[in-house]
């Protein structure tokens, strides 16, 4: 047996919002374009986000990554539909992270 807890386990996933946090953060609110392989990137990782918060008990995390990979495939990644959806997110990730 691992002797991870519930507990450890949910202060390893708040661990991980604060780092996909601060990298979404930094990367969406630079004063350059996105590359290709940034767009791809953030995307997989909100995706990620969107399976994983439900499954680690925080349903608005997976709410909001839902809708924020969402419009970015409809729109793209720096749409302000995007910017609104991935603050959202942010907020969420935040909140977790404050537990």
């Amino acid at each position: 047996m691992s002797g991870l807890t519930s507990g450890s386990i949910r202060d390893r996933f708040r661990k991980r919002c604060r780092r996909e946090h601060d990298w979404i953060d930094e990367l969406t609110n630079r004063n350059e374009p996105l590359s290709s392989d940034e767009e791809a990137e953030l995307i997989l990782r909100v995706h990620s986000l969107a399976g994983a918060g439900g499954t680690f008990g925080y349903p608005e995390i997976s709410e909001r990554a839902l809708r924020a990979e969402q419009v970015m495939r409809q729109t793209s990644c720096t749409s302000p539909e995007s910017r609104e959806a991935v603050e959202a997110l942010l907020q969420a990730l935040e909140a977790a992270t404050q537990e």
